[in-house]
């Protein structure tokens, strides 16, 4: 059982018409269902002088030290949990919003949570909120991500969980299905409408192809040289005396670049028809 607790539901609900996806999910200490092309490392608190994580009835359970009494106090005294996220080669990270549940052990004083992230160097808080519900009942917490930040990020980000209690006696937190949700942003694809091996003996010989990307292609290029359309194009390449090559791929419009696509012409020592060969 769970309770909304918390700000930016409809933040959250506005990114998920714009088909996010979830990043990688935290339903103990070790990551699951991680996005293709991301990385994510178990949850940790290296560099924190918050006791060792335990799973307490499934749900991830901390203890921030009797010094720990408010958000800037947890903060002040590193009473941090920790993940970080890793885009793969030729990838960019859209993130938009971090949830997760969270409740206290026994009654006493509230407690309560605070995230920062590594993108600025841990110096501001992108959310701060109180626990209100007593265990087994779970408070929902969705925090959205400033688009400033979180966009395009193509090196590690960490996020960190700070845990306080603001009073004394049982000071135990507990956090379950932690999630981030974005986007993958994935290399663009090409391909050749044909052989990507021919022999002809005309002195040209026109190649067509396709481009594809989960946004939009931005440019086509062939050695170097951008080409006229996008998604479809089209381009003569100039048949040498000796094997021509050319080597086409794209550009989407976040700058990331497809595998090259190698083709390869070669001069007929007479006329006719242009001859399609095996592939490589």
């Amino acid at each position: 059982m769970f309770t909304l607790a918390g700000t930016c539901l409809a933040c959250f609900c506005s990114l998920t018409l714009l088909q996010a996806q979830v990043i990688v999910t935290y339903p103990d200490l070790n990551p699951t269902g991680v996005a293709e092309g991301v990385t994510a490392t178990p949850l940790n608190t290296t560099g924190s002088s918050l006791p060792d994580l335990e799973i307490y009835e499934g749900l991830i359970e901390t203890e921030p030290v009797a010094d720990s009494t408010s958000a800037a106090l947890a903060v002040d005294y590193d009473q941090f949990f920790q993940f970080t996220l890793t885009p793969g080669a030729n990838r960019k990270l859209d993130l938009g919003v971090v949830t997760f549940e969270a409740d206290y052990e026994d009654a006493g004083s509230p407690r309560g949570w605070v995230l920062r992230s590594s993108i600025d160097g841990f110096s501001t808080d992108l959310a701060s909120e109180e626990v209100w519900t007593e265990h087994p009942v779970l408070s929902f917490f969705s925090i959205r991500l400033p688009e400033d930040q979180f966009l395009g990020l193509t090196e590690p980000v960490t996020f960190r969980i700070y845990t306080y209690a603001s009073g004394g006696g049982d000071r135990i937190l507990d956090f379950d299905n932690i999630q981030v949700l974005g986007t993958v942003d994935m290399p663009p694809r090409i391909l050749l409408r044909g052989p990507t091996k021919v022999r002809t003996s005309k002195p040209r010989y026109r190649v067509r192809g396709f481009a594809y990307d989960d946004d939009r292609v931005a440019r086509v290029l062939a050695n170097g040289k951008v080409l006229r359309g996008k998604d479809y194009w089209t381009t003569t390449v100039r048949v040498r005396a000796r094997t021509t090559k050319v080597r086409f791929y794209a550009i989407d419009s976040a700058g990331l670049v497809s595998r090259q696509v190698l083709f390869r012409v070669i001069r007929a020592p007479r006329a006719g028809r242009n001859k399609p060969i095996n592939f490589l």
